[in-house]
């Protein structure tokens, strides 16, 4: 079972914990290894840096996905919300 883990979701879903500081205390005990592993798992990588082997043509022309787009907003809203939402918790 994981319940820590369920519990930490659970108070960042209701508004207890910012999400924001969620994260920065998951990858600062994270290894760098893990951290790199984790965004390879969740294809965030290329959101992360410039791809270096693609000329800058070929650059424009690639287009977001609509599953891209999707993604994208809702990372955006997430992390909106919580600078915008004061948590009953403020962690430092």
């Amino acid at each position: 079972m994981r319940d820590y883990t369920n519990k930490l979701i659970e108070l960042v879903e209701e508004g207890t914990l910012n999400p924001v500081e969620v994260v920065r205390m998951c990858v600062k005990y994270m290894s760098e290894d893990e951290v790199e592993e984790m965004c390879n798992m969740n294809e965030l990588t290329d959101l992360m840096f410039e791809p270096e082997e693609k000329e800058e043509d070929e650059l424009e022309d690639e287009k977001p996905t609509e599953e891209d787009k999707a993604i994208l907003q809702f990372f955006l809203n997430m992390f909106k919300s919580a600078e915008d939402s004061k948590p009953a918790n403020n962690l430092k």
